[in-house]
This record gives structure tokens, C-alpha cells and sequence, in this order.
């Protein structure tokens, strides 16, 4: 995606950039909010320990 911008950039297809970087900040925006999400659900799992008592 950043080739994609840095070419659209050296066209002068602002119009292009401009949408580019809107796809790159959605991208960046989804990635950092699974990444937390993913980080949140594995703490609160850590705090409650297992969720199903073992078969022992």
C-alpha cells in the first residue's frame, strides 16, 4: 500500500493519494483495534484464570 501512495504521490494524483491514505489510515486503524482487542480478551483471561473447571 505505501508503494501504491509514494507512486501516486510522484503522479501528482492527489486525488488518489488522498484516497490511498484513507484506506491506509482504515487499515491501521482496524489492525490497532484487533491487536487491542485481542490483548484485552487475553488479560481478562489471564485475570480469571480458567474458564472450565478440570476433569481431574
Amino acid at each position: 500500500m505505501i508503494q501504491q501512495i509514494v507512486a501516486a504521490v510522484r503522479e501528482g494524483d492527489d486525488a488518489r493519494v488522498h484516497i490511498l491514505l484513507q484506506d491506509f489510515a482504515r487499515e491501521a486503524d482496524l489492525s490497532a483495534t484487533l491487536a487491542l482487542r485481542q490483548q484485552l480478551y487475553r488479560d481478562l483471561d489471564t485475570d480469571r484464570g480458567p474458564t472450565r473447571p478440570s476433569k481431574s
